[in-house]
């Protein structure tokens, strides 16, 4: 028998809020942020009875004759056309409905996602529901979103809104809109290379380096720089601060030479301050690309703190002799 609730709004949000409550996020609920943030994603899916059908009608004019009388039947409650074109109503309404369902599950997985994203630390004092500006262009993203590394970030781009409103921009929005799959993994590769402040050594010769570089750039994530100059300290140490650890090339005394780079770009620093620290840093695999070249003698790794306002190195060692 089917449930008289079935096409509730009210009630589909309490369920999708349900499946991801289970873990104590019930608290995240009350905040009138992740309400109205997440409520509008889920009701955008869940809230289209006739009246979202009757809209999408008018919306979908055409000269093709199949579509004006699912139009036409849609729009007057199925009634005008239901006796005579069943079969083709029938059709058209299955088709849209697979098209719905589809659209429907990405929806609530992205806002699922969200959720639990956002339940990783507590909500600051100034977190506020996305404007409407926003949500418009990211609710049409969130229905396309048919791989989980998209519905990931997708998830982190509305927590981070959240979390701190007007923190993406409608450009990197726009940018966001046209990443694949091959473009998160492109993301997520330069990150964990990346040294402070969002920048990273271009290896020469490195194939896959380049191919990663290349997608980054062409979305406007990434910017490479032919050459920038690099000088080591008195003592030869090139020191590159990637986390809560110094890699540090030792070179000659002094010593200043080129080297490519390539940065983030301001869209690049907003989508990659969305994820965490990187618990994946290719220490060994950097320290490889320094090696070779011809000014570096050595590559060293050691730990770093922070007391007294000052940063103290500790456990000196070769990473590449």
């Amino acid at each position: 028998m089917t449930d008289n609730n079935e096409n509730d709004p009210t009630t589909n949000f309490v369920e999708v809020l349900e499946q991801a409550l289970e873990g104590g996020l019930l608290r995240l609920v009350a905040g009138k942020p992740v309400q109205q943030a997440i409520g509008r994603l889920l009701y955008g899916a869940v809230d289209v009875p006739v009246a979202y059908l009757e809209g999408w009608a008018q919306r979908r004019r055409s000269d093709n004759i199949a579509e004006k009388k699912i139009a036409a039947a849609v729009a007057d409650k199925a009634k005008l056309f239901a006796s005579a074109d069943q079969n083709l109503v029938q059709r058209g309404l299955d088709r849209w409905t697979r098209k719905f369902e589809a659209r429907q599950k990405s929806i609530e997985d992205v806002a699922i996602r969200t959720i639990g994203i956002l339940n990783e630390e507590h909500l600051p004092p100034d977190a506020a529901a996305p404007t409407e500006e926003f949500m418009r262009m990211f609710e049409d993203m969130a229905e396309r979103a048919t791989t989980e590394a998209i519905a990931d970030l997708l998830a982190r781009v509305l927590a981070g809104e959240i979390r701190k409103p007007l923190s993406v921009s409608r450009r990197t929005l726009q940018t966001v809109a046209v990443m694949d799959q091959e473009l998160v993994q492109a993301m997520q590769y330069l990150r964990e290379r990346l040294f402070e402040p969002n920048w990273t050594y271009y290896p020469e010769g490195d194939g896959e380096f380049a191919r990663y570089a290349d997608i980054l750039e062409s979305v406007s994530i990434a910017r490479s720089a032919n050459l920038v100059p690099w000088k080591a300290d008195a003592h030869g140490d090139i020191k590159l601060k990637m986390g809560d650890k110094l890699l540090i090339a030792v070179s000659v005394p002094n010593n200043q030479f080129f080297v490519g780079t390539l940065s983030l770009t301001p869209i690049g620093r907003e989508l990659s301050d969305l994820f965490p620290s990187s618990t994946q840093e290719k220490f060994q695999e950097i320290a490889l690309g320094l090696k070779l070249l011809e000014q570096i003698a050595r590559v060293d790794i050691c730990e770093i703190e922070l007391k007294d306002g000052r940063l103290y190195q500790r456990n000196r060692r070769a990473l590449v002799p």
